[in-house]
């Protein structure tokens, strides 16, 4: 299997090796993230958000965000309190949100139609999550 050298983008030495990925082999790339996909759509509100809570506990970790934090800056040369508030930060900031509002999100709901047919008809949306 042939590999790509990353760089340090500060220093311009080289940091490891990946695999590169070849044109052939995205089918079944594509195919095992449909399946994961797909087991995740099944996962329950509750399942869902205690990801959420499982995420922002892991990056409120002191050795985790410090693994995080080397990974990120030796990719990219971000400085490293920029990483830790914008990237890390932003990152348990969505898992937060969505963690709060998915319930109301996810939840079935009634709409009003239009008001002639308000009176014959009731309306509810199930939500069904694709992702």
């Amino acid at each position: 299997m042939s590999t790509l050298t990353v760089f340090h983008p500060a220093t311009g030495e080289p940091m490891t090796a990946v695999p590169k990925t070849l044109v052939e082999d995205l089918p079944g790339i594509v195919t095992q993230a449909r399946v994961a996909q797909q087991s995740w759509a099944k996962l329950s509100i509750a399942e869902r958000t205690a990801f959420c809570d499982r995420l922002v506990d892991l990056l409120r970790d002191e050795h985790q965000t410090k693994y995080l934090i080397d990974i990120i800056q030796g990719e990219t040369g971000t400085p490293r309190d920029e990483i830790d508030s914008v990237e890390i930060g932003g990152v348990m900031f969505v898992a937060q949100y969505y963690r709060k509002i998915a319930h109301k999100m996810l939840r079935a709901r009634r709409v009003t139609t239009h008001p002639f047919f308000h009176l014959l008809k009731k309306t509810t949306v199930l939500p069904r999550p694709r992702g």
